[in-house]
């Protein structure tokens, strides 16, 4: 029984250097925050920048996975661990069985959200003088959430 604990964990530690080698050359990763009825959508270059962003609703975000797939072939899937993301995981590696997954941690990466929401749609008017942390945003921040966890990705595996 002993033996046996020891051989999964060296086949574990084993898997993880693989993975990790596999993805030190990540270029593009295309990130998904999975929800009950949309999705958030980002693809994030090594560098950080960001080449799109969209919100998908949830009945549609494979058919749209499938076209960033076709233009980014070698992108690394990075998915939020939470809301859904189990279904649509099973879903994404029957789909698209060559893609490579990583989970990532979604914990307060709404809260990161807002803050690249207010940074890229700067507040006018009343709203400068109100503190930021009191508003919302007037419309959903998914998409950036997306880029949050792509960013994550990345300097986890920097």
């Amino acid at each position: 029984m002993n033996k046996r604990a020891n051989d999964d964990a060296a086949n574990d530690n084993a898997r993880q250097e693989s993975e990790d080698e596999a993805f030190q050359d990540v270029a593009v990763i295309i990130a998904i925050d999975p929800g009950r009825d949309k999705c958030g959508v980002a693809v994030v270059q090594a560098d950080n920048r960001v080449l799109e962003r969209q919100i998908v609703p949830r009945a549609t975000v494979l058919d749209f996975l499938q076209t960033l797939i076709a233009r980014f072939p070698d992108a690394v899937l990075v998915l939020g661990h939470a809301t859904t993301s189990r279904l649509l995981r099973e879903e994404i590696e029957r789909l698209f069985p060559e893609t490579a997954i990583e989970m990532q941690d979604e914990t307060g990466s709404t809260l990161e959200a807002r803050d690249l929401y207010w940074a890229e749609n700067p507040r006018r008017g009343w709203r400068r003088w109100w503190p930021r942390s009191l508003q919302m945003p007037p419309e959903p921040v998914d998409d950036f959430a997306a880029v949050v966890l792509a960013r994550r990705f990345m300097s986890k595996k920097n």
